[in-house]
């Protein structure tokens, strides 16, 4: 039997004095004993660290808690930032502070397929995703292990997994080692990350098992998203097209990124005309740019969308889930 890895769970705490109780006490409750846990206070201005402390003052388990202090708000890529260069285990654990892990077992759940394959780069996990009145059906993952950085980015491509930084448990030294550091000041952190992820893994292992509980207010997810979040969307999608273009998995596997792009542009397009929030003109000139953008990107759209569609839904169960977690999660 190998040796317990250290995980590091990263909390970045701001504006949540609703949430984090839950939160904390799920990683409190955890049966896994060799667990770091990092609190980042971004300069977080109401009563969220005041139950933290309380919380913690009453902890009497084996979890290491430790917490970093902002000055000035930074935003939640500086403070994942901050936790991953305050942390000290062999892999990393992202917690948003108004999500919960999914059960006590969650961290002994990954340790388990850790012993199974060995030290990959990263692990994913399933989820609950919950609303504020109701939760969604969401599918189970299927438990699968990639050994090839083509099969892991086609894989992502095709939306086998999710967008969301959290849920996933992250090989420390890779992350160092390939600069996955969060881009500050971005409005889509998680959606560069993840398709970055996607890009320099070699190692990947797909877990059936839920780890995540993911909290998403219903009320904003088609709600009043600045004119300017879907422009610079639009902007990350070229980056994320550029990044893998820049390798020859473009040339090998064509149509499924052709699929992914479009696939991601339809949804795009699909929310800002849900948006009523967006006036005519924007929806206008957000749909103009979009298209643009699908020509820039040389993608081949078939004449009938409708029937493309069907054709995507058909040949991939978690698309519809998937896009739409990459375009409300990464635009709001």
């Amino acid at each position: 039997m190998k040796k317990q890895v250290l995980v590091s769970i990263i909390i970045p705490v701001y504006k949540v004095e609703n949430w984090i109780e839950g939160c904390l006490l799920s990683v409190c409750n955890q049966t896994y004993e060799n667990i770091e846990c990092i609190i980042v206070n971004d300069a977080t201005p109401d009563k969220s660290m005041d139950i933290v402390e309380s919380i913690l003052k009453n902890y009497t388990g084996s979890i290491r808690f430790k917490i970093i202090t902002h000055e000035l708000n930074r935003g939640l890529s500086a403070a994942r930032n901050s936790g991953v260069k305050a942390a000290t285990g062999d892999y990393l654990f992202f917690l948003d502070s108004d999500d919960k892990l999914y059960s006590a077992d969650v961290v002994s759940i990954f340790e388990v397929y850790l012993q199974k394959y060995g030290n990959v780069d990263f692990l994913v996990g399933g989820f609950d995703l919950i609303g504020n009145t109701t939760s969604f059906k969401v599918p189970t993952l299927q438990e699968k292990v990639y050994n090839s950085k083509e099969d892991i980015l086609i894989s992502y491509l095709d939306c086998q997994w999710y967008v969301m930084a959290c849920g996933k448990m992250i090989s420390r030294s890779f992350f160092i080692e390939k600069n996955m550091w969060f881009g500050e000041g971005l409005l889509h952190e998680d959606e560069l990350f993840s398709f970055r992820l996607a890009v320099f893994a070699s190692t990947m292992v797909i877990i059936s098992e839920k780890v995540y509980s993911y909290y998403i207010n219903e009320c904003s997810i088609t709600g009043n998203k600045k004119y300017r979040n879907y422009l610079d969307y639009l902007s990350v999608i070229l980056q994320n097209y550029n990044l893998i273009k820049e390798n020859k998995i473009i040339l090998n596997n064509r149509r499924v990124v052709n699929n992914y792009f479009i696939s991601v542009l339809y949804g795009f397009v699909y929310h800002v005309v849900k948006n009523k929030k967006l006036n005519a003109q924007e929806q206008k000139k957000l749909i103009i740019k979009c298209k643009v953008l699908a020509k820039k990107m040389d993608l081949d759209i078939p004449r009938g969308i409708k029937s493309y569609i069907e054709y995507v839904l058909l040949n991939s169960p978690y698309y519809m889930l998937t896009i739409f977690l990459k375009i409300h999660v990464s635009i709001g």
